[in-house]
């Protein structure tokens, strides 16, 4: 792959002008967004993960929410919550009485299917449940991974999307408002919405809802969405006393139309549908409803780039969001402190380019295989990374090219995690791990304390050829425009845990918390000769 220096400045320009006049996906530094993508949960080793859907606007909305497992990132459930306005929807992921893994909650908020119990009493683990479900992954949608469900589901990531706003003035906005006030039966009136003619109905409150509303007309009484939501999670483990948080990634302008001034007063871009259904997923980004593309706003080499993808790449706008080339975080793992560091990893997109029923017979740029289960002992991608300790002194510092002996094994999945520090594998209990390329490569061995720096966008540690000094860089597909960006879809934080044995005499204290990677990525223009320019 060759990049051209020609034209750079012009398509450059055109972008920046693009993005002043049209919307286009971006990550909204704000936390608020149409996309919420909640990186992890996880039920293994005692932890259980809660997690809260906030509406910040004045109207009534349609979300989808999605469970993703950890390894093929299938659904393990899927759900419609429909928040009133400035409502929040909170649930918690756990194991149910039976050891599969679900969700349990005590919210007034409408979901399909319903997960609750509407009149505001309290619900105990294991009643008012939802349990996952192995049905896109078993039977004739089998994949290359044999786990059972409670492994495969035991962790994963989650994705919210707004569906549409209710129209204010409908019997179904009216019903979402009644509902998470605690009225009994509000929510009847939505499910009666969506089953067909003909079929029973469950007894409502009174609401003017038609029965087989939705489904006739699923976007009827909806506009556009708007976004202004947002999410956070606290993976809690009550046995060990720890408990750390995160704020969801937050998605602005996923689908949109130029046309539809002020926003949210067509329906031209509304996807809702009943619940289990496979779409809306992150491949439904929608810029321009006129031909189907979709724009991607993704800052790189400190500055905004717009791309465009035909409908068929869809995904790749949300894909070019996430893209992260370089990523640092810093990690603990003194003995003396009783701290460990799990970094977690979370690719939301991944599946589109590597589970074979979406990808086809290869996988897609910028992974480099298709998934064949959660590989144990057999790598799929190699992570490039060095290590630096608070003095800034690092193993590699002197080895010619850095990063060049150090690489991180991945197994392939859609959530990984990699351990720091002696016992670091009991916060998470996680059954994908990530491994050293070798005895002694872990950052803890050089240094209890640091800062692991990792490079996703070097496909190859070493030169290819004698005229190019530079490593080979991975890129996921160019746009239309030939941006392509450098590096692998990724969202990553570290959890990091100090136990305290001497608070007072039979006191054990646990203090754990999480931070974001801090990262980047750059764009170059694809052409198949010439050396690479950036972007800008």
């Amino acid at each position: 792959m060759r990049f051209r220096t020609g034209a750079t400045s012009v398509v450059f320009a055109g972008a920046l002008l693009g993005a002043l006049s049209a919307h286009a996906v971006t990550l909204n530094p704000r936390g608020m967004g149409q996309v919420l993508l909640y990186p992890y949960y996880t039920v293994n080793g005692g932890n259980d993960t809660l997690v809260s859907l906030a509406n910040t606007t004045g109207s009534a909305k349609a979300v989808r929410v999605r469970v993703a497992e950890g390894e093929n990132g299938r659904d393990a459930a899927s759900i419609n919550v429909y928040l009133a306005p400035f409502d929040t929807w909170t649930a918690a992921i756990t194991r149910l009485a039976d050891g599969t893994p679900g969700i349990v909650s005590s919210d007034d908020t409408c979901t399909l299917p319903e997960i609750s119990t509407y009149s505001g009493s309290a619900l105990s683990i294991g009643t008012g449940s939802l349990a996952f479900s192995d049905a896109a992954w078993t039977g004739a949608h089998a994949d290359a991974s044999d786990d059972p469900l409670a492994v495969r589901a035991g962790e994963g990531s989650i994705e919210a999307i707004e569906m549409g706003v209710l129209v204010a003035t409908s019997g179904v906005d009216a019903a979402t408002r009644r509902a998470a006030t605690g009225s009994a039966g509000a929510c009847n009136a939505l499910y009666n919405a969506w089953v067909p003619p003909g079929f029973a109905n469950l007894v409502t409150d009174g609401s003017d809802v038609t029965p087989a509303l939705w489904n006739q007309h699923p976007a009827a009484d909806l506009t556009n969405p708007t976004g202004g939501l947002y999410g956070t999670a606290y993976v809690v483990n009550v046995a060990r006393g720890t408990v750390f948080s995160y704020a969801a990634t937050a998605l602005e302008d996923f689908r949109a139309d130029p046309a539809d001034r002020p926003r949210g007063t067509t329906a031209s871009v509304v996807m809702h549908t009943p619940s289990g259904t496979a779409q809306p997923d992150l491949s439904s980004a929608l810029d321009d409803p006129s031909d189907g593309s979709a724009d991607a706003d993704v800052v790189a080499d400190g500055a905004m780039v717009r791309a465009t993808y035909p409908a068929a790449h869809a995904i790749d706008a949300v894909t070019a969001v996430l893209t992260v080339g370089q990523a640092d975080g810093e990690y603990t793992a003194d003995p003396a402190l009783g701290a460990t560091t799990s970094f977690v990893f979370s690719y939301p997109t991944r599946r589109f380019y590597t589970d074979p029923a979406l990808a086809g017979s290869a996988a897609i740029a910028p992974f480099s295989n298709l998934f064949a289960g959660n590989r144990r002992g057999v790598v799929s991608e190699r992570l490039p990374y060095t290590s630096y300790a608070p003095d800034g002194a690092s193993p590699l510092i002197n080895c010619g090219v850095d990063l060049c002996a150090n690489r991180l094994l991945s197994p392939g999945t859609s959530v990984e995690v990699l351990d720091l520090g002696a016992g670091a594998g009991a916060m998470l209990d996680s059954a994908r791990t990530m491994q050293f390329d070798g005895a002694g490569a872990s950052p803890a061995a050089f240094s209890a304390s640091g800062r692991m720096f990792l490079a996703p966008d070097l496909a190859l540690l070493f030169p290819t050829g004698t005229d190019d000094p530079l490593p080979a860089l991975r890129f996921m597909r160019p746009s239309s425009g030939g941006q392509a960006f450098a590096g692998l879809p990724l969202i990553a934080f570290a959890a990091t845990n100090f136990v305290n044995a001497d608070v007072q005499g039979g006191v054990l204290a646990n203090y754990s918390a999480a931070s974001s990677l801090r990262t980047a990525t750059s764009c170059w223009i694809y052409t198949p000769n010439g050396h690479p320019p950036h972007c800008g």
